[in-house]
């Protein structure tokens, strides 16, 4: 019997769930949760239950998996054939007026 392999889509349900598993917990028990921002937590260090330590390392390991299906199969086998890290993608904020932006151009303030 054939093995049920990943899709973008169900990985990225994956990564939801196990994200909002993350989240919750974070709230639950009063740990800020991590963003970008200079006084974001630097560490989770003793602070994360064996199980959601765990959670952390299965939501790691989606990502991976999502990050190699979008690469293709080129790009991400010969990467992990040479020992090529790919660097973290990094979502940032396209410059205003950008054509396809998800952005919406700053308005000058009225006030």
């Amino acid at each position: 019997m054939a093995e049920v392999q990943p899709t973008l889509d169900g990985l990225a349900a994956k990564i939801g769930e196990l994200s909002g598993t993350l989240s919750r917990y974070l709230a639950e028990q009063n740990i800020p949760a991590p963003t970008f921002a200079a006084d974001s937590p630097t560490s989770y260090s003793g602070r994360l239950s064996v199980e959601i330590f765990n959670i952390r390392y299965l939501l790691l390991d989606a990502l991976q998996d999502m990050q190699y299906l979008v690469q293709g199969p080129s790009e991400s086998i010969s990467d992990y054939v040479h020992g090529v890290s790919t660097p973290p993608v990094r979502l940032r904020k396209p410059p205003p007026n950008t054509p396809h932006s998800p952005f919406p151009t700053p308005q000058p303030s009225t006030s």
